[in-house]
């Protein structure tokens, strides 16, 4: 009897033994895998905002390039504008210059002639 009690209280306190390792190696692994999977989270949302941050950064620049470019096209266009518009004027100054020297020279002949007469 005792052999059988001996025998059945050290199976029982195997099988203790053996359900509490399992437990525990149980315990360990959740832990192991919760813990890989918070540092993979991490990783993951600090590269999502590394890649924001850098999308952003080159949205800005690109930004920043076509408001410049924007402005050196404005600043091209007002400056031919300005160039025709002179050359345009200049023109018309000197169509009136030689109109008027004609013309006063038309005078001129018209009274000369006239004082001839």
């Amino acid at each position: 009897m005792e052999n059988q009690f001996d025998l059945r209280s050290r199976l029982l306190e195997n099988q203790f033994d053996e359900r509490s390792r399992l437990m525990e190696n149980q315990f360990e692994n959740q832990f192991d895998v919760r813990s890989r999977l918070m540092e993979n989270q991490f990783d993951v949302r600090s590269i999502l905002l590394e890649n924001q941050f850098d999308v952003r950064l080159r949205l800005i620049e690109n930004q920043f390039d076509m408001r410049s470019r924007l402005m050196e096209n404005q600043f091209d266009f007002r400056s031919r504008l300005l160039v025709n518009q002179f050359n345009e004027g200049s023109r018309l100054i000197k169509k009136q210059f030689y109109g008027n020297s004609r013309l006063i020279l038309n005078q001129f002949y018209v009274r000369s002639r006239f004082l001839k007469n």
